[in-house]
């Protein structure tokens, strides 16, 4: 994990959102969703994570507006 961490860190840059894409009525399609919604409870602002499920598309204006560093 702690390799992970560090490679994180060198690649992530300024504010990070994190895209959860999946289809939660699909069994293992839903796996980005599931990992998503764990992860909105340990992201610190001003970081996010999107839950965007099958349509990510509607993201793309807040994701632009907000000028996260990294998505």
């Amino acid at each position: 994990m702690h390799d992970f961490h560090q490679l994180l860190e060198g690649r992530l840059r300024g504010r990070v959102a994190w895209l959860g894409l999946g289809n939660e009525d699909l069994g293992d399609d839903a796996a980005g969703m599931i990992l998503a919604a764990r992860l909105a409870a340990s992201i610190p602002a001003p970081h996010a994570v999107l839950l965007a499920g099958t349509a990510p598309e509607r993201y793309l204006r807040e994701l632009r507006e907000e000028r996260f560093g990294t998505v």
